[in-house]
């Protein structure tokens, strides 16, 4: 087996055997995809050297399968993303059993899980038993998606990895260091002093030259210390807290997804707080764009079942008399068809408009 696929596999059960703490965000981000694709299925996979591990999903009962029988297995393969319009006008899928009978997937896109060294363990993938094609947006917001699904395993590969160097190698800053500045993500250990115990080279660029072992953590959130403290306190009592937080920057807001976690020793005695902080601007800015297309499609579809009713109604009408009069019809008439006609031509101006 090639070095390079042993180093796979190896991330792949690495990540099969996480206890994942993001299990509720991971679900959201699943069914969020199928959203945005507009698709009945979507599913969340890891493949190892010979099984499809479906890890989440949405719209089907699906378990672990056969590596071979996998849609994602030429993800793995050609470590691209792969889009099937139609299944069973591919070549490459006449023996695939889950185009056949039973399941009948004829549409298929899957993005590749690609983690920060280069390893695709899996796909984020979508599925429909007919075939459909995705806009390029589909596309980069699936891109984005596949992107934070890796950011969350690996933050909690990351916070697993941190608390167990802390506690066995607290004394030995190499080894700490090694783990810390593996991450893109701001990471503080703090003591039960609130002082600060340890940090990676992103909180490092994130707050300055201050940012030193032993200084008071409040220092570095001076904008919001008593919310900061209100959460440690809350963490130290063994409640584990989650928010999202806009804060304002020279270059406008940005959003945080920020977590507090309780770090313990061997015996299960608190010794202080995990803080951990992740830009989630882009994500942020993603959904609400996502949601102000989903409010022009309800502006749309009320337009459509009321605004378009009156002219329609009317033309329909004047039709009628004028059939009545064997397609003879007055001045009058003419102009009340022009009206309704020309409301009717606003109407659908408008719509055009608000689409684009």
């Amino acid at each position: 087996m090639p070095f390079k696929e042993l180093e796979r596999l190896t991330q792949v059960n690495r990540f099969l055997e996480l206890e994942i703490e993001k299990e509720a965000q991971l679900k959201e981000i699943t069914a969020l995809t199928a959203k945005v694709c507009n698709t009945p299925v979507a599913l969340i996979t890891l493949l190892n050297h010979d099984t499809q591990h479906v890890r989440f999903k949405v719209g089907t009962a699906l378990e672990n399968s056969p590596r071979e029988n996998a849609f994602c297995d030429l993800v793995i393969k050609t470590k691209e993303s792969v889009v099937i319009e139609d299944a069973r006008k591919d070549a490459r899928f006449d023996a695939q059993p889950l185009a056949k009978e039973g399941i009948k997937v004829r549409f298929y896109a899957g993005i590749p899980l690609t983690t920060l060294d280069g390893h695709c363990l899996g796909s984020l993938c979508v599925t429909d038993r007919k075939p459909r094609k995705l806009e390029g947006y589909q596309l980069q917001m699936l891109d984005i998606l596949s992107k934070q699904i890796i950011h969350l395993l690996e933050f909690d590969n990351s916070l697993r990895i941190l608390k167990e160097l802390y506690i066995k190698a607290k004394d030995s800053t190499n080894k700490l260091r090694s783990f810390f500045d593996a991450s893109s993500s701001i990471h503080l250990l703090i003591d039960l002093d609130m002082n600060i115990a340890a940090y990676n080279n992103k909180a490092k660029e994130s707050f300055g030259p201050s940012m030193k072992k032993g200084v008071a953590a409040t220092t570095f959130f001076a904008d919001y210390a008593n919310d900061f403290i209100i959460n440690f306190k809350r963490c130290v009592a063994g409640e584990r807290i989650a928010i999202e937080k806009s804060i304002e920057t020279s270059e406008g807001p940005s959003w945080w997804h920020v977590t507090y976690g309780p770090a313990k020793d061997k015996e299960g005695q608190i010794i202080g707080v995990s803080f951990n902080a992740s830009d989630i601007s882009q994500q942020v800015s993603q959904e609400q764009k996502l949601y102000r297309q989903e409010l022009a499609l309800k502006q749309i579809a009320w337009m459509q079942s009321h605004e378009l009713r009156k002219p329609v109604s009317s033309i329909l009408g004047l039709m009628e008399i004028i059939e009545n009069e064997n397609y003879k019809a007055d001045k009058d008439i003419l102009q009340k068809m022009k009206n309704a006609t020309e409301e009717l031509d606003e109407k659908i101006n408008l719509i055009v408009n608000q689409t684009f």
